[in-house]
């Protein structure tokens, strides 16, 4: 049962009500309440977690109930039950990474807060999630709206537990229609999927392409990255990582109310994909592909290799589309993916700048699928690949790559 419907039962029960001699926002203050004292103890266990105190003695120094200390190591996780102001909580060890904390998941809230009469709880929360303000909008102030956004909308402690989604917008094709990828938030996810919303972008597939970023511990939306003919042809901010840093130190009322909006949104969108590829649940959504390595015992030629539509750079690696037709890929590299009604190869090279280091990216592009093939060139390759490109660059920048490096370093350090 969800927090609404939990709240609902309360609200709705004018006996109880009438009992406690509260009002239907008095619900909302008791909610309130609870969040601010969770907040509160956890202060106070971080303090005692600083001074050296055990978990142990710190269930002692609270008075624990129920305690479960994990003396042989079978179990990962040590906790006890604690009353704490108007509230009935767990407090938890991880063994493993040795953190103290107030589980949100089944809070007991009581009306201590908003009644002298005594009584159970009036209800068991997980404040991990959401409760729709929208819904009980005429019961909640403003005071009372900032407190269940901030608490919704935690910091963010672990970066490492952030996932993105990427999806497209706006598309002419049943592949791009569908396109939905999930995977951890790594510099190396990020790039495979950017570089495929490159690739349905350019094929004019779509008009726009989102990257969303979500806490993994609960599932709340951080940001969004939205993508378009514009700045896909730019360079992107190399921020992408210090995005969860900045979004947990909004406290203003209204910046959480955006960000609540553009959660809606998305999640709206992330939904409407998923109900076109059949699958039941956001979990359902594939992982980001793993591109299959291939390789040669042919040498790509100089005259097979050109590059056009522009170039993007971005952490020192400069992306090129190149020329590579589907009978030079075929016979290179011994695929056979197409049956050459409307599908086609995309091969993509790039050149990591620092390592001196290439690879070339094909995409077999059909209707309905993409198939995504790494290769890497071998050390004549490379260097031929390098000076083609630094030609093609010279072309359309009118520099050489050692320049255009140095002056895109310079302007990221101002």
């Amino acid at each position: 049962m969800n927090n609404d419907i939990k709240i609902s039962r309360v609200i709705e029960d004018k006996e109880l009500l009438r009992e406690l001699k509260i009002s239907e926002k008095d619900v909302f203050k008791a909610i309130k309440c609870g969040i601010e004292q969770i907040d509160e103890l956890q202060k106070i266990i971080d303090e005692e977690k600083e001074k050296g105190t055990s978990f142990q003695e710190l269930s002692h120094k609270l008075k624990g109930q129920n305690e479960n200390f994990n003396k042989d190591g079978i179990y990962s996780h040590n906790y006890f039950d604690l009353n704490y102001e108007s509230l009935l909580v767990t407090i938890y060890q991880n063994t493993q990474e040795n953190r103290f904390e107030v589980d949100k998941s089944d809070v007991y809230i009581y009306p201590d807060n908003i009644s002298k009469v005594s009584t159970e709880e009036l209800f068991v929360l997980d404040l991990r999630k959401p409760i729709n303000i929208e819904k009980f909008q005429e019961y909640i102030t403003e005071d009372i709206e900032k407190v269940l956004l901030k608490n919704y909308y935690s910091d963010i402690k672990d970066i490492s537990n952030i996932y993105i989604i990427a999806y497209a917008l706006n598309t002419k094709s049943n592949f791009a229609n569908k396109y939905i990828r999930k995977g951890k938030l790594t510099e190396e996810n990020f790039q495979k999927v950017f570089k495929e919303g490159k690739d349905i972008f350019n094929t004019k597939e779509c008009s726009e392409f989102k990257i969303a970023m979500f806490n993994g511990e609960n599932n709340q939306f951080i940001c969004e990255y939205s993508f378009d003919g514009y700045n896909f042809e730019k360079q992107i901010s190399n921020n992408i990582f210090e995005a969860p840093k900045l979004v947990s130190c909004l406290t203003d009322n209204e910046l959480l109310n955006k960000r609540r909006n553009k959660e809606k949104f998305c999640t709206k969108q992330i939904i409407d994909k998923c109900l076109l590829n059949d699958y039941k649940s956001i979990n359902e959504i594939p992982d980001i592909e793993i591109h299959t390595k291939i390789s040669s015992n042919k040498y790509i030629q100089e005259k097979e290799v050109e590059f056009e539509d522009g170039i993007l750079i971005q952490n020192g690696v400069i992306n090129a589309l190149t020329t590579l037709d589907a009978g030079q890929i075929e016979k290179n590299f011994g695929l056979k993916e197409l049956n050459y009604d409307e599908d086609y190869y995309d091969a993509y090279l790039d050149y990591d700048s620092k390592n001196d280091s290439c690879e070339i990216t094909i995409v077999a592009v059909t209707d309905d699928s993409r198939h995504y093939y790494t290769y890497l060139p071998k050390s004549e390759e490379k260097e031929m690949l390098r000076k083609s490109l630094e030609e093609y660059v010279k072309s359309i920048e009118g520099k050489n790559l050692k320049d255009l490096f140095e002056e895109i370093e310079e302007i990221e350090q101002e």
